[in-house]
């Protein structure tokens, strides 16, 4: 496996974005969204909209497969349910306000996200691949020493659709709405936040980026990045559809004739040698 980016927030960002979370006083808050959405939850909401069932089988490959960004580009839906959805629901829970290229064409999103709160994802590019790397928090509960994400504290956990919304937002920011990326794309779940924290919405995120009628990316170029949280590695073990999970922490943390090296809280509750069995 090759190296993983380095993508966990630094501290300079970190405290740019709780200044923005804290100066930004606008709500996104609109109408319910449909990324993060299963079949059978758009078999239910078309179900309500009294539509046929084969128009969830249609909704699903426009949103993850075709990556639309618009109700009125979904050109297979009658005009009516189109309408319909549009009054009601939006596609998207994430909107880019802001993107920063580095030098190396390294890309950093920052999205605004409901609740006037706003995370981050940084698109890598190499020669064979793109790599996007993720959030699965707005903010850390946590305070490893070498990521000030947890600065910022926990505001939430981000929903399946927030997570998801970030891989689509920047496919097609960067190649254009739904235009098959030109060779292999990596997700690694090492933005913001603990994923294993978040257990659920992450599980439910991956399934769908896997989901071969969907956005179709294999699950082994899926990495979650975990600080050690030994509950969510033993429910991940037993997942039919898991990414691949490496841990955060480096062998160099084992503790040492002089000290520990602190990397991750004091009061952290499953110690390195418990990781390491």
């Amino acid at each position: 496996m090759p190296a993983l980016p380095r993508c966990a927030i630094p501290r300079r960002d970190a405290i740019l974005i709780a200044m923005s979370v804290t100066l930004n006083i606008l709500d996104v808050t609109t109408k319910p969204a449909l990324q993060g959405l299963g079949k059978d939850q758009l078999k239910e909401l078309v179900r309500t909209l009294n539509e046929p069932a084969f128009r969830a089988t249609q909704l699903f490959s426009a949103i993850y497969a075709r990556r639309l960004d618009s109700f009125e580009s979904i050109t297979d839906l009658p005009k009516s349910l189109r309408e319909k959805l549009s009054a009601e629901y939006r596609i998207s829970p994430v909107t880019i306000a802001n993107v920063f290229e580095s030098s190396d064409a390294t890309r950093r999103y920052l999205f605004d996200i409901e609740g006037s709160q706003q995370i981050e994802s940084v698109w890598i590019p190499e020669e064979h691949r793109d790599t996007i790397c993720i959030s699965s928090q707005a903010g850390c509960p946590l305070a490893c020493d070498f990521c000030m994400t947890g600065v910022i504290g926990l505001k939430r956990n981000l929903s399946a659709g927030e997570i998801v919304g970030q891989v689509i937002a920047v496919l097609n920011q960067v190649y254009g709405s739904g235009v098959e990326p030109k060779h292999g794309v990596n997700i690694v779940l090492m933005g913001m936040g603990e994923p294993l924290l978040n257990y659920d919405a992450v599980m439910a995120a991956v399934r769908l980026l896997a989901d071969p009628a969907g956005i179709g990316i294999s699950q082994r170029r899926i990495t979650l990045s975990t600080a050690g949280v030994l509950p969510g590695i033993y429910d991940l073990a037993k997942e039919n559809v898991r990414p691949e999970w490496p841990s955060r922490y480096p062998t160099r943390v084992f503790l040492r004739s002089g000290g520990p090296v602190r990397r991750y809280p004091r009061s952290w509750k499953y110690p390195v040698r418990r990781l390491s069995h």
